[in-house]
């Protein structure tokens, strides 16, 4: 059975490239997360579905922006989706959930919370893997507040 350890994710090469684009001398990596975590934590006041766009890449921003002293969205985490959805670089994980967001609008599904991940060709099975987008916190409490 394929789980969602099956999917595939961008390499951190991949994104250290695309983030050495980004970020440049007049930018620290820092910065880039504050502002990253703080845009998406605008976003998310003015419609609290909007983590949906990040599919399995939210558990792992709202930890980053947890562990930057914010908790108004609520601290439930889907940890094990975090887990395998984070990079050593908290920038990283950031700019590939912003870029799987936008691929999602691009698509025009940014508000559909059914994901259908690629997985590996080594995984059991290799039809796309359904990733169904939740937050306990902002669903059922209705964070923010």
């Amino acid at each position: 059975m394929t789980t969602i350890i099956d999917t595939i994710i961008p390499t951190e090469s991949v994104l250290s490239s695309i983030l050495s684009e980004i970020v440049n001398s007049n930018v620290e990596e820092t910065n880039y997360v504050i502002n990253a975590l703080e845009n998406v934590v605008n976003l998310l006041n003015k419609d609290g579905k909007t983590y949906i766009s990040y599919g399995p890449w939210w558990p792992a921003i709202k930890n980053l922006i947890i562990e930057n002293g914010n908790t108004n969205l609520g601290q439930v985490v889907e940890s094990d989706v975090a887990q395998i959805y984070s990079y050593s670089r908290p920038a990283l994980t950031i700019l590939a959930g912003i870029m799987y967001s936008a691929s999602r609008l691009n698509d025009h599904v940014i508000t559909d919370p059914y994901h259908f991940l690629d997985v590996s060709q080594s995984a059991e099975d290799t039809e796309p893997y359904l990733y169904v987008s939740t937050d306990e916190s902002i669903d059922k409490y209705q964070f923010p507040h």
